[in-house]
Parts: structure tokens; sequence; C-alpha cells
């Protein structure tokens, strides 16, 4: 009981030895054990010490110091508890550091698999448990996963600034087409004029088409500045327009001294919401929680469109917890009253992230920053809140 090997050969060395302690030493496969025979050293029982037995990946065994290959799928970590007496009673809790720093329940299992974890570095932790004795320090094995090609920094940058590039090349190719309209319509306008100095009884009828073509003109050009900062489904204020309102908030604040705070708000759940109900019932949400905002948030609000499903509310003049507190009684009206869509109701729920301008903010990019850190954080705690 309490041997570390039970292979010994006793036909080419002795046996045992028997110290002066009373103690007996055996020479076993895997080194000296040793048993004190003594009743009251028997009773002493020592918590079990936990250590880390092997360190597999992808069914591979990895010896230490051996970097995780890359591209690992599964990792598997093996460990035991040293116990002499009662090795079946021993539980354990392991927890993996970079991964989920909470210890995970009792168990008598002895091994802990990890499935597609993300590049970096991790440390996994184990302590063993025995009845009531003490716990000794966790043991522990620190190991990393090298991102893919695809994951790297350098590469997602790339690809960024390519999409970047190509939205650009559309653009600009849109604006010279919009520039050749122009230009084809005012050649239109000019050809008319023209024909009125050549066809003097034709005067009132192309005056009239003149002035119809002018107006035609300038209903363009206000339709064309229009849609340029109005998002077209919810007919908010668009990301521009906010962009421009909120640089002039930052203004005002900063010459008057006056608080300035702003909210994200992001529809919690969304994408179930399409696809249990369709696209077309996602874009009355989208409108309804566009109407809500526009006219319950106080009139000094600016509610714009941020993207997706997701809003932004600017609250000059008002602090930021006074700012939760609107966001808060919106959240909760919201939750209160669901969408009804054809024969269905649909529960719409909003998680808001709220931020007030600092002292020292030079531009308004720190609180457009910490307004989207309140609103993960409010969507982190479980949704359906104001952070």
């Amino acid at each position: 009981d309490g041997l570390t090997n039970r292979q010994a050969n006793g036909g080419s060395q002795s046996s045992a030895i028997r110290r002066s302690d009373g103690s007996l030493w055996f020479s076993t496969a895997e080194g000296i054990a040793r048993i004190d025979p003594n009743p009251a050293a028997e009773s002493v029982v020592q918590p079990p010490q936990p250590v880390i037995e092997a360190l597999r990946v992808d069914g591979i065994e990895l010896l230490a110091g051996t970097p995780v290959p890359v591209g690992t799928k599964r990792v598997e970590i093996r460990y035991a508890g040293l116990q002499f007496r009662s090795p079946e009673r021993v539980t354990y809790q392991h927890r993996l550091l970079g991964y989920d720093d909470d210890w995970s329940m009792p168990t008598s299992e002895r091994s802990a698999s990890f499935t597609n974890l993300a590049p970096g570095a991790f440390r996994f932790e184990v302590k063993a448990m025995l009845d009531q004795l003490p716990v000794a320090a966790p043991a522990g094995a620190e190991f990393s996963i090298r991102p893919l090609w695809h994951q790297r920094l350098a590469i997602r940058l790339v690809v960024a600034l390519a999409l970047i590039a190509f939205v650009w090349f559309l653009l600009q190719r849109r604006l010279s087409a919009d520039a050749r309209a122009q230009a084809a319509l005012e050649a239109m306008v000019a050809a008319r004029t023209a024909d009125l100095a050549e066809q003097t009884q034709r005067l009132a009828q192309l005056d009239q088409e003149k002035t119809h073509l002018l107006e035609q003109l300038h209903r363009r050009s206000e339709t064309f500045a229009r849609l340029a900062r109005e998002d077209a489904l919810t007919e908010l204020p668009n990301r521009r327009a906010f962009d421009a309102a909120l640089l002039a908030a930052f203004a005002v604040a900063r010459a008057t001294g006056s608080d300035l705070s702003l909210a994200l708000a992001d529809i919690d759940h969304f994408k179930q919401i399409n696809d249990s109900h369709s696209h077309v019932a996602g874009d009355a949400v989208l409108r309804w929680v566009a109407d809500r905002l526009a006219n319950t948030m106080p009139d000094s609000a600016i509610v714009a469109r941020f993207g997706g499903e997701e809003y932004a509310i600017l609250l000059p003049g008002l602090d930021v917890d006074a700012a939760r507190i609107a966001c808060e009684r919106m959240r909760a009206q919201i939750a209160e009253s669901p969408v009804t869509w054809e024969s269905s109701a649909i529960s719409v729920t909003l998680s808001f992230g709220v931020a007030q301008l600092g002292a020292d903010d030079e531009s308004p990019n720190r609180l457009l920053s910490q307004a989207d850190r309140q609103l993960y954080s409010a969507k982190d705690a479980g949704r359906n809140r104001v952070a």
C-alpha cells in the first residue's frame, strides 16, 4: 500500500532494508519506495498532491517544452492526485487561465479537454481534494497556440485595406456616374434655353419646360443631400450625419463647459428575429425601435442609426447618471411592449452602453470608444440592461 511501483527483483539484490527508525525501504523499477509500518504514522493521511501527467494535442502526446503545433483542434491534459490511502476518493477542480479563470465543478475525472481554442498563451491549473483535508497548492502547465495564417493581424489588416480600397473605388465610380448624369441634365437645360432664342413663338412653352427642369434638378439635389444624411429604412440620421452632430456637440460642450453624454443601443439577438420571422419582420422591428427612440428620448437628444441593429443617441446637457436614467426608462418601455407582426408578437429588448465626455478629452473619439465598451459590458452581463 503506497509503493511507487510493485515491480522489484529480490533475486539479484536485497528485497528490502529495515532502517533504524523502523521504516522499510524497497528497491523498485521506478526508484526507492518507503513504508513506515508504525500504526501511528499510518494514521496521518497526507493531502493529495496534484501533478500533471501528460499534454496531448489532437491525440498525440507532447514532450515537455515542445510548442503546440499550428492548427491544433483539441488539447487534452491528463493529471492525477498522489494519494496512497484512498486514490479513488480524490476529486479534482481545474481551470484554464486565458480561457476561463473560474474553477470547474469538483469531479473524479483525471483529464480535461479543450477544443478549438483561440490563439494565445494559456496556463492549466489543477488542484486535488480529499474529504476535509487541506488542499495542496495546484499543479500547473503552460502552453501557447500560435495563430493560423489567416488569423494573423497583418493578414487581417491587408484584407481590411483591400476592402476599404474596393469600397472607395465603388464610391468614386458612383460619384462619377452622378456627375455625368448631372452634366447631361444641365446640357439639356442649356439646349432648351438656346431653342427659346431661336423660336420666339414657343417662348412661353419653353420657359415652362425650363422652369420644370430646374425644379426637377433642385428636387433631385435636395433628395441627394437628404439621402446622404438619412438612413433609408428608419428615416433617422445616418452615421455620416451623426458624426457631424457629434463634432458639433463636442465643440459646444468644450466651449461652454456643459455636460455631453453618448449612448449606444443594440437590439438583442436580432439575428434570431430575422431567422424566426423573416428579414421583412426584422426591418419592421428596426423601424419600430427607431420610432420609439426618436419620440421618447429628451427633445435635445439626437438619435441616429449607427449601423445594422445598432443606434447612437447623443444627449447634450446630460451627465452620465441622467443619461443612464433616460436609457433605462427607454429600455423598460421597449421590453414591456412586444412588436406585433402579422399574427405574432415579437419580444424586443435593447442593451445600452452609456459614456460621458471627459474633462481632458481632446476629441469625441474616446467618448465613442467608451460607450462601445460599455455596450459590450451590457451584452456580456446578460443583455437587456444599461451599462
